[in-house]
């Protein structure tokens, strides 16, 4: 019998703090002023992966959102992006097991075996997220708003996805919808203008909201709109596609600049949002 894997956290005390005490009361500052929404019919969160004191209070809206509106799913899956490592489709940790200052998480391992039988596109592997911060951020939120009630939880970090990949994943992710919850991780706007950023924000999140998944994944490659986490947006709006309607709400947006005070130099984009199932059209 081989000796369980444990995937260690590569971000600890540099995104968040590495301390166990000092992480919780991070979080509870966090939490503590967020007013966020409830949603029977939630089905995800938008939430941002920058280090906490830049992004945590936007990232503090969407989890409490989540956690209020889904307070006993069958499962958490998080998507991220993959800021390091090229690869082409979605890749879980090759341990079964993976750890943040919070504790140790045991990973779903038959729906993981059972997702990666039902498509190439899926497999295991640390490197993508050896040194990766997308999915890594999202965890402690999860294990300090769950409690002892936190519920499987599967990390993905996805890669590069063509328009056949996003069709072919998005409909063996697709049926782990209705139990189970998502969180899309992604910052929005880079670069060196706190107006551009506002307009180029506005122009993404109203995509994120009204253009299907194919037309936003062209606008992104194209781009028109800016997300760092674009294709795990794009992916995730077509698992909903194929489940049937859905809308989103904007829940929190805000940028570096407005977060800092400072308004020269580098800016990024961070926002919150909800996808909730849609009723059908009569």
């Amino acid at each position: 019998m081989s000796a369980t894997r444990v995937h260690r956290p590569a971000v600890a005390g540099q995104f968040y703090p590495a301390h166990p005490g000092e992480l919780r009361r991070t979080l509870d500052e966090l939490l503590s002023r967020v007013d966020a929404p409830t949603y029977p019919d939630l089905m995800g969160v938008l939430s941002p992966h920058a280090g906490y004191p830049f992004s945590g209070a936007v990232a503090a809206v969407a989890h409490r959102t989540l956690v209020q509106s889904r307070p006993e799913p069958e499962g958490v899956l998080v998507l991220g992006p993959s800021h390091f490592v090229p690869f082409r489709g979605l890749a879980f940790p090759e341990a079964d097991r993976y750890a943040t200052p919070l504790g140790i998480l045991d990973l779903p391992v038959e729906t993981l075996e059972e997702l990666l039988r039902a498509s190439f596109l899926v497999m295991r592997s640390e490197v993508p997220h050896l040194r990766e911060h997308s999915v890594e951020v999202q965890i402690p939120f999860l294990q300090h708003l769950y409690g002892d009630n936190l519920p499987p939880v599967l990390p993905a970090v996805v890669g590069t996805l063509m328009h056949e990949d996003l069709d072919d994943l998005a409909r063996v992710l697709a049926d782990l919808l209705g139990g189970w919850a998502v969180v899309v991780s992604s910052d929005l706007y880079h670069g060196y203008s706190v107006e551009e950023a506002k307009r180029v924000d506005e122009k993404t999140l109203h995509a994120i909201g009204h253009a299907d998944a194919h037309a936003f994944l062209d606008a992104l490659l194209a781009g028109d709109v800016m997300a760092c986490g674009g294709i795990p947006v794009a992916l995730f709006k077509r698992m909903l596609e194929i489940r049937g309607r859905h809308e989103f709400a904007v829940l929190a947006h805000t940028s570096s600049a407005e977060v800092t005070g400072v308004y020269e130099g580098y800016v990024v984009g961070y926002a919150a949002g909800a996808w909730v199932e849609g009723e059908d059209e009569t």
